[in-house]
């Protein structure tokens, strides 16, 4: 299970750092799609930029309703790498697809529309962890 202890997911990387080299990211999202087990992520708040392509590695997403996916590289004048296209591509579909990387749309309750197996949480406190024992 990923899940943030806050109200945001997760932001993505601090695009003002511009020594940042990606293939770190991508070897840790091929590790979390090809993990044997089922990777469930838990997205309470905002999942931007490198939190949208987290997600999309899960292969199940719980959002509440308060969850917003988008990719905010447009917005800079950056381009997304072709393995976050081909990812969205797969998962989101064409259309969906253009509007996260073109547009830079942020889609709130996107779940449904993105991960088709995914469900929304209509409460936030749904999404608290468990309690220890």
């Amino acid at each position: 299970m990923i899940r943030a202890a806050g109200p945001v997911f997760c932001a993505g990387l601090d695009l003002s750092d511009h020594s940042v080299e990606t293939s770190p990211i991508e070897g840790m999202l091929h590790k979390i799609e090809t993990y044997p087990l089922p990777v469930v992520g838990i997205v309470q708040g905002d999942a931007i930029a490198g939190g949208n392509e987290l997600a999309l590695h899960c292969d199940l997403v719980v959002a509440s309703s308060a969850a917003r996916f988008g990719m905010s590289l447009s917005q800079i004048g950056l381009v997304p790498s072709w393995f976050l296209i081909k990812k969205l591509l797969e998962v989101a579909g064409p259309v969906m697809t253009r509007r996260i990387c073109c547009w830079a749309t942020r889609c709130r309750r996107s779940a449904s529309t993105i991960w088709a197996s995914s469900r929304i949480s209509p409460r936030p406190k749904t999404l608290r962890p468990p309690r220890r024992r």
